[in-house]
C-alpha cells in the first residue's frame, strides 16, 4: 500500500481503507439526529474525512456545522449556494478563483481584502460568497478535496476601513469549523503593521489552533517561494493575465444551467439579500432592454 507525505503526515492511498472510513462515517451520520434525514452523499462524506485528517468523529462534527450553516442561511440543510446567491458580490473581485496553483500544484483562492468595506457591504455577503467559492473549489477537484487549497490574501492597501470583528469572526468560523475543506496555507502578502501588530492578536482567538498554524506572512520579495511566476498576476510579482470576474460569473451560470442577466454594481443595494439583488437587477436589465427596443 503506497503512502504520500502531506503536511508532515502520512496519508494512505488505500481505496479499501478510505471506503471503510466512509462506511464508519455513514454509520455515525445515520445515528446523528441532525444529519440522518439529509441523505448526505458519499462524495460529501469523503470531503469531510479528508478535511479532518480522516478522523470520523471530526468529520461528523464538521458535517453537523456545515449543514446547520445552510439551514440557518438558506432555510434548508440540503440546499447549497448558487451563483444567483452571490452574483453581485463576486463582481467586486474581493474573492476570486483565478485558476492558479501553488508550487505544489494545489488550487488557489485569491482574496483582495482592501476592496471590502464592511460599513457598505454587510458581512453576510462575503461569508455567503466564501462558502460558494469553497464549494466551487472542492466539490469536483480531487486535488482540492484530498490535499487542500491555498488561500492567498494580498493585503496591499488594507486598512481599518476594511476590517470588522463581525466579518472576521464569521469568516474564521467558516474556515475553522463549518466547511469541509483542508486549508494548506493562508498566505498574507504585504500585511501592514497594524495587522501584524494589532489585528492578528485580536483575531487569533476566533479560529482553531490548526487554522492559526496555516497562516504565513510574505512580501513581494518572497512570494515566489510559494508560487511560480506564471501562476501570479503581474501586480503580484508574476506574469499571468487577469481574468475578469464577469467572465467567471457567466461561466458559473452556464455550469449551473441558469440564465444569465448582467448586474451593475453601481445600482446594487447591499442591504438587500443577494437573491433580491439578482432578481431586481435582472428586472431592471429587462426594462432597459425593452426601452432600448
Amino acid at each position: 500500500m503506497s503512502k504520500k507525505k502531506f503536511n508532515g503526515m502520512e496519508r494512505s492511498e488505500s481505496t479499501d481503507e478510505l471506503n471503510n472510513k466512509i462506511f464508519s462515517l455513514r454509520c455515525a451520520v445515520d445515528a446523528n439526529e441532525a444529519l440522518a434525514h439529509l441523505s448526505l452523499t458519499d462524495a460529501l462524506l469523503e470531503r469531510a474525512l479528508w478535511a479532518r485528517n480522516c478522523s470520523v468523529a471530526d468529520a461528523e462534527a464538521v458535517l453537523v456545522a456545515y449543514c446547520h450553516w445552510y439551514l440557518k442561511t438558506l432555510g434548508d440543510a440540503k440546499a447549497r449556494m448558487g451563483i444567483h446567491n452571490v452574483h453581485a458580490f463576486l463582481l467586486t473581485g474581493i474573492l476570486q478563483i483565478p485558476g492558479w496553483q501553488d508550487a505544489d500544484g494545489q488550487p488557489v483562492l485569491l482574496v483582495l481584502p482592501n476592496r471590502y468595506c464592511p460599513a457598505k457591504i454587510p458581512e453576510r455577503h462575503i461569508v455567503n460568497a466564501l462558502m460558494y467559492m469553497l464549494e466551487c473549489l472542492t466539490t469536483k477537484d480531487q486535488r482540492a478535496k484530498r490535499h487542500g487549497i491555498t488561500i492567498l490574501c494580498d493585503m496591499t492597501g488594507w486598512g481599518w476601513e476594511n476590517f470588522s470583528m463581525g466579518s472576521a469572526s464569521r469568516i474564521l468560523q467558516v474556515l475553522s469549523y463549518s466547511f469541509p475543506v483542508r486549508i494548506r496555507k493562508i498566505v498574507l502578502m504585504n500585511a501592514p503593521e497594524i495587522f501584524t501588530q494589532i489585528v492578528w492578536t485580536m483575531i487569533t482567538p476566533m479560529m482553531s489552533l490548526d487554522l492559526a498554524e496555516r497562516f504565513v506572512f510574505h512580501t513581494y520579495d518572497t512570494i515566489l517561494e510559494l508560487f511560480e511566476e506564471d501562476q501570479l498576476l503581474a501586480e503580484l510579482g508574476g506574469t499571468r493575465e487577469h481574468v475578469a470576474m464577469e467572465t467567471f460569473v457567466q461561466a458559473r451560470y452556464r455550469s449551473e444551467g441558469l440564465p444569465f442577466s448582467p448586474i451593475s454594481l453601481a445600482t446594487v443595494n447591499w442591504q438587500e439579500d443577494m437573491d433580491d439583488i439578482t432578481r431586481n437587477n435582472s428586472i431592471n436589465s429587462l426594462h432597459r432592454r425593452k426601452e432600448a427596443l
